[in-house]
């Protein structure tokens, strides 16, 4: 009597994807960060998405983004982060470790990228999360050295993790890893889209009728500019769009100036 093992939902899953549908949804994945980058960067000026426009250098400068994050998720997984956690000797090493290097990927790399009112709300999530995680060891768990309060910590979350665990028997380790960096490198070419905005210093500079625009964006030949107010260094969230073949056949030209970082102000205000 010949016993077959059954198949799981997980093999069934990863024995129908083929080399087409992994290039098609690379594919798909560049076409949303490059959205996503363009979404974050006009987002910061208060320009509709309307004016998104995602061409074919877009999306191969966001594969190789792909590819770079890729390359280095798989570096620090399989060989930087393995290799610091196991020369932690004990509990509460290994802890602290894993604490800062939530840290570095919730707070910091987004710092990094530009996105500052993002970095800012993701360290109070993480110093709220720091403290209650430090005070239920501390407070609400028994044992005599720390290291045992953490394993009882431990013990205890792991029975909590029920979602996890239901996760990885449908998917797998691998398929949890693909998801969690899905999310973190979307999130990161939103983020690096409106932190390039904030940090822009340099405009092309339009006058018209005794008014100072400044270029944010130029889609074609279209250019969108918003109104400066240099007393107060600041961009006022008013929405000009002109054609460039027209300025230039009127006798307007653009400057380029490096004015600094210029705060965005409501129209209204």
């Amino acid at each position: 009597m010949n016993m077959t093992t059954p198949v799981t939902f997980q093999e069934r899953l990863y024995g129908r994807i083929t080399d087409a549908i992994v290039i098609a949804a690379f594919t798909a994945w560049a076409y949303l960060l490059a959205y996503l980058y363009e979404y974050g960067y006009l987002s910061y000026f208060g320009i509709p998405s309307d004016f998104i426009e995602i061409g074919l250098i877009n999306i191969i400068v966001a594969l190789l983004w792909i590819s770079g994050f890729l390359i280095l998720f798989f570096v620090l997984g399989t060989f930087i982060i393995p290799f610091l956690f196991k020369s932690r000797e004990t509990l509460l090493q290994k802890k602290i470790f894993l604490w800062i290097a939530m840290f570095v990927f919730i707070v910091f790399i987004p710092l990094l990228a530009g996105g500052y009112g993002h970095a800012q709300i993701a360290f109070g999530s993480f110093v709220g999360f720091l403290t209650v995680e430090i005070a239920e060891i501390i407070f609400f768990t028994k044992g005599g050295s720390l290291n045992e309060k953490i394993e009882k910590q431990e013990e205890r979350e792991s029975k909590r993790s029920w979602i996890f665990e239901w996760l990885e028997r449908k998917i797998g380790i691998g398929g949890i890893s693909a998801i969690a960096l899905f999310g973190i490198i979307s999130y990161l070419a939103f983020s690096i889209g409106n932190g390039n905005a904030v940090r822009k210093i340099q405009y092309p500079i339009i006058g018209i009728n005794g008014k100072e625009l400044a270029v944010v964006s130029v889609r074609q030949s279209v250019a969108i500019a918003l109104p400066i107010n240099r007393e107060k260094k600041e961009l006022i969230r008013e929405i000009f769009i002109y054609d460039l073949q027209n300025l230039a056949k009127d006798g307007m030209g653009l400057r380029v100036e490096r004015i600094g970082r210029l705060n965005i102000q409501d129209s209204n205000n």
